[in-house]
């Protein structure tokens, strides 16, 4: 499909451009064109002009447009009323008497200064104070030769140029579709990591299923243990749908037309609250330092999705006895929101991966707590639909903490 959206942008490309070099090309021998029979004409009119002065036009004199070599012409002295040729000058140019004496009429028939003839033959006409008129006729076929050379000209321009935009397209097209390429691969790899996902719980629902189908157990304490380990493994499923649900919804975008002033301080407090049952049960040290008063604009559901996420994982992979530290503060240009805990470390590799979809950490402590990896990619989905980055900073030492930068607050 990729490849058919390249070669469709390429083909439509080269088509646009090929369309506008057509236009462009014929209004520019439409302009020479007429621009060249324009100066013929001034040509014909000087040269009759001339013949009413008696004064001699040679050859070598300078032709109507730079492209052209001394033009031959003919000057006929022509009486109106009786169509009668009273005098003629060939200057290199050669008409049989019968096809001039055709020319000179249809001249004189025009009600027009200049005009076309026929055999490619053109003419201009000057009255004379003796009531006679005086018309000069030329070929237009070395105008014509000229627009050939043009036209021969524009259009080995028009392939250079086609062929240079299919060289740009290529590379073009490549960087254009790279964003839609990366998100087709992601859209690929999230649903096989959501199949894998479900397959398992759904894998044992089935078989707990036929078992209590079975009738094989030999009391209701038993068959009890399928059904609870049934229900457990379907309020997992639940939570993997939800997650996913969510994040489809961020990668549809937080609309902006959807932002309200949010009570960032109000926010945090409210998500930390839900936690403080988990960090007693744990024997975690909770230490808050919220400031007050900081709002933003935002969507406060999605906010609440983000910050929930964040705290959750901190809490979900500190030790027993750890410590988890929640900070918020205003600074000059932007609110730092921290979420700090003391007990696990994600190495620089992991790093750069940890907020991909089903993505969760490779050590020991991490791959015996619950999760589906998602959490982290709902808080960039949202973090991102809120122009806001985050950061991670991580040592074997200290812990990790992760620091959400708001820049745009209120």
């Amino acid at each position: 499909m990729l490849k058919r959206l390249r070669t469709k942008f390429i083909v439509t490309n080269t088509l646009y451009v090929g369309i506008v070099l057509i236009l462009v090309f014929l209004l520019i021998c439409f302009f020479t064109y007429d621009a060249h029979i324009d100066e013929l004409e001034a040509y014909l009119i000087k040269a009759a002009t001339n013949s009413i002065e008696e004064t001699p036009v040679s050859l070598d004199a300078p032709a109507p447009g730079h492209m052209f070599a001394p033009t031959a012409h003919i000057v006929v002295v022509a009486d109106p009323q009786k169509g009668e040729i009273i005098h003629i000058e060939m200057r290199g140019a050669h008409l049989e008497q019968a096809a001039l004496k055709e020319k000179v009429t249809a001249a004189l028939a025009s009600e027009n200064q200049t005009g076309d003839l026929a055999d490619d033959m053109h003419f201009a006409k000057i009255p004379n104070p003796d009531g006679s008129v005086s018309i000069g006729i030329a070929s237009t076929r070395p105008v014509r030769a000229e627009m050939i050379k043009l036209i021969k000209l524009l259009t080995l321009i028009g392939a250079c140029a086609v062929a240079l935009v299919i060289a740009v397209s290529i590379p073009v097209a490549k960087l254009a579709l790279l964003t839609t390429e990366n998100a087709w691969e992601r859209q690929k790899q999230f649903i096989a990591d959501a199949s894998h996902a479900l397959k398992t719980p759904l894998t044992v629902i089935l078989a707990n299923i036929a078992i209590l189908r079975s009738g094989s157990m030999k009391n209701d304490e038993e068959a009890n243990h399928w059904l609870t380990a049934t229900e457990e493994e379907a309020g997992g499923m639940h939570d993997l749908i939800r997650d996913m649900l969510v994040l489809t919804q961020s990668d549809l975008n937080v609309r902006r037309t959807d932002f309200t002033n949010v009570n960032l301080s109000a926010l945090v407090f409210g998500q930390t609250l839900q936690f403080e049952a988990v960090a007693f049960d744990k024997g975690i040290t909770l230490e808050t330092d919220i400031q007050d008063g900081v709002e933003i604009r935002g969507n406060e559901k999605a906010l609440s999705q983000m910050v929930t996420a964040i705290i959750e994982n901190a809490f979900k992979y500190e030790k027993n006895g750890g410590l988890v530290r929640i900070r918020l503060e205003k600074q000059v240009r932007k609110i730092v929101l921290s979420i700090y805990n003391a007990s696990t470390y994600i190495s620089k590799d992991e790093i750069a991966y940890i907020f991909d979809r089903f993505r969760r950490l490779k050590n020991a402590q991490t791959r015996a707590q619950e999760g589906h990896g998602l959490g982290l990619s709902i808080a960039r989905s949202v973090a991102d639909a809120h122009q806001a980055s985050i950061d991670v900073e991580s040592t074997e030492s200290g812990g990790t903490e992760f620091r959400i930068n708001f820049r745009h607050i209120l």
